[in-house]
Formats: structure tokens, C-alpha cells, sequence
């Protein structure tokens, strides 16, 4: 499963830097933002499973494995939701490397420009 969401990431990767033009700074500072954006949610959903880890806890010492299970099942959710959010943050990653060194030819360029005139 998560070898085929890489290569499902990388597949729509390869699509978007196709689709790409004309890369700015706003597309630079927009990943950048989006990449934070994951860590929150990253750092939130381990949170999560802290707590849910306690409860789970509180569940087996009062003799309540409807409620463990029920814990359980929240942390293996908040674990594949970290891995999905992780996998977008490596695309969001890639798309920033893609979009500065696209930044950076474009300013190359117009630095040969000025040059040549």
C-alpha cells in the first residue's frame, strides 16, 4: 500500500512540474507554507495519539476492551493519517526543490539577458 501511494505521489509529481510555467516566488513561498502546514497537522496527529494512548491505558485498568479496542482503532488512525500527511509533505518537498531550481534558471537567465545587452 504505501509503495503504490509513492508511486501514485511521484506519478502526480512528474504531472504537475510538466504543468508548470512559469515558476514565482509566491509558488516557492506557497510549498514552503504547505510544507509547515504538514508539520502542524503531523505534530497534531501524534498529539492525538498521546491521548488516545492514555485512554487506552485508563480503558485496561478499569476492565473496558470495548473502549481499548475503540482507542486502538483511533491510534492505527492517527498513524495512517500521519503517513499520508507525511507523503504529501515529501511531494510538497519536491515541488519546492523543482520550483526553486526553476526560480533560479529563470533568474540565470535573465541575468544572461542583461548581459548580452
Amino acid at each position: 500500500m504505501k509503495k503504490s501511494l509513492m508511486i501514485a505521489a511521484f506519478a502526480y509529481l512528474s504531472c504537475y512540474g510538466v504543468a508548470l510555467a512559469d515558476t514565482t516566488q509566491a509558488d516557492v513561498d506557497a510549498n514552503v507554507k504547505a510544507i509547515a502546514e504538514d508539520d502542524r497537522a503531523i505534530a497534531k496527529q501524534k498529539a492525538n495519539i498521546k491521548v488516545n494512548q492514555a485512554q487506552k491505558a485508563k480503558a485496561k485498568l478499569s476492565g473496558n476492551p470495548v473502549d481499548q479496542a475503540s482507542q486502538s482503532i483511533q491510534i492505527g488512525t492517527n498513524k495512517a493519517a500521519i503517513a499520508a500527511k507525511k507523503i504529501e509533505k515529501k511531494i510538497e518537498q519536491k515541488i519546492l526543490e523543482h520550483n526553486r531550481e526553476e526560480l533560479q534558471e529563470d533568474e540565470n537567465e535573465m541575468e544572461d539577458e542583461k548581459m548580452d545587452k
